[in-house]
């Protein structure tokens, strides 16, 4: 295939109308295969082609593989995310938490008492938004993969040690304080999961500057109980495709009642650092 020719399907299928052809199924490189085929691309050429646009979206490479033994929190979230967007099977991601340090053999015991069926359910197939609305609800989906990921190692590193040394009550305790980590991260997860289809729906009917960007504008509720952050970025504007460091409008922290609108005309952008100010001054 021409280097040319490899350019405009990239941009076509990760960054262009195909993009909803595959991105937002249940196991998105599986589809996107199948979608690559049924577009007539030559067979020979779909394997390393599916494999650059994939990695080109969700920022790594489809193929899932175990992290050293020992393995650090970054390195195991890293495998399980990948595993996660697979759909990989509840062995092998106790397979990749047994190698995390300070797992090990509890593993088997920490996905037993993990709601596993449900943390590991691919995320529901939706239609996406057109345009960049179409990239901004996917990007959300692969943060949430990423955090489902990181929420993973935590539990079994907090459950691994009452676990091991065996203690039934500290196990109790341990499983009563995961019950509540669990709530929390699902109450995020569903947060972040919507201000990325408000902000995708609000975006799909921006058009994107010379530069690529899709910016919206951040509107808060002020009030008492209006955090600094929120506060700081009301009446400013934002790249819809590279977020400010708290995330999207109702999504800057669990209670967040943000949201996303059209961009204000003549307003500045959020200031990442300006944010940290204001938050450092609150505290």
């Amino acid at each position: 295939m021409a280097a040319g020719d490899a350019q405009r399907l990239l941009r076509y299928w990760s960054d262009g109308p195909g993009l909803a052809r595959w991105a937002a199924a249940g196991r998105p490189y599986n589809t996107l295969t199948a979608e690559l085929h049924r577009a007539g691309i030559p067979a020979g050429s779909v394997p390393a082609l599916a494999r650059r646009i994939y990695s080109e979206v969700y920022g790594h490479e489809p193929q899932v593989t175990l992290p050293r033994q020992g393995a650090d929190e970054e390195e195991t979230s890293s495998a399980l995310a990948v595993a996660l967007t697979a759909g990989a099977s509840a062995a092998t991601l106790t397979s990749i938490l047994a190698r995390a340090g300070g797992v090990g053999t509890a593993a088997k015991r920490v996905t037993d008492l993990l709601n596993l069926p449900e943390l590991t359910k691919p995320p529901a197939a939706v239609k996406l938004p057109r345009g960049a609305g179409a990239r901004i609800q996917v990007r959300g989906t692969v943060e949430n993969v990423q955090r489902r990921a990181a929420y993973l190692v935590k539990a079994a590193k907090r459950l691994a040690p009452p676990l091991l040394a065996g203690d039934p009550d500290a196990i109790d305790a341990a499983k009563a304080a995961e019950a509540r980590h669990y709530e929390a991260h699902r109450a995020a997860t569903a947060k972040r999961a919507e201000a990325a289809r408000a902000a995708a729906e609000k975006a799909a009917a921006a058009t994107p500057s010379a530069a690529g960007e899709v910016m919206l504008g951040w509107r808060a509720k002020l009030d008492e109980r209006t955090t600094a952050d929120c506060r700081a970025a009301h009446g400013k504007n934002f790249d819809a495709l590279h977020p400010p460091s708290i995330g999207l409008p109702g999504a800057a922290h669990v209670n967040c009642r943000c949201e996303a609108v059209d961009a204000f005309e003549g307003a500045g952008r959020i200031d990442d650092a300006k944010l940290a100010a204001a938050e450092e001054g609150a505290a």
